[in-house]
């Protein structure tokens, strides 16, 4: 068995390896009933579509990801992690240009 918290000696060499998609992650406590945090990999979630797609289209379907996240919430609880600012970070997959208007056009004016 491995220790749980033996993820932080393997992020590193993936990274060197596959590049800079994996990450040091931590799993609450509360979500396994463990009796602390653990740390684990992890690498991003995605919605892809194909670069054809409607520029009109993919702009709208982000919107509804944002305006019914409590929805997504009630499906499954992670989502409460979907987040605007950290949504655009796509890499190494490029950022659909409707999704980018979607997100410049939500981006709080100062």
């Amino acid at each position: 068995m491995v220790a749980a918290d033996a993820s932080i000696n393997h992020v590193e060499p993936l990274r060197v390896q596959f590049g800079e998609l994996f990450t040091e992650l931590s799993i609450p406590a509360f979500t396994y009933g463990l009796s602390r945090e653990v740390a684990t990999i992890g690498v991003p979630n995605l919605l892809v579509v194909h670069e054809d797609m409607d520029q009109a289209v993919a702009e709208a379907v982000t919107r509804q990801l944002f305006d019914h996240k409590d929805r997504l919430i009630a499906a499954h609880p992670e989502a409460e992690r979907l987040n605007p600012r950290t949504a655009i970070a796509t890499y190494p997959v490029p950022l659909h240009p409707g999704a980018a208007a979607y997100y410049r056009s939500a981006k709080p004016r100062v």
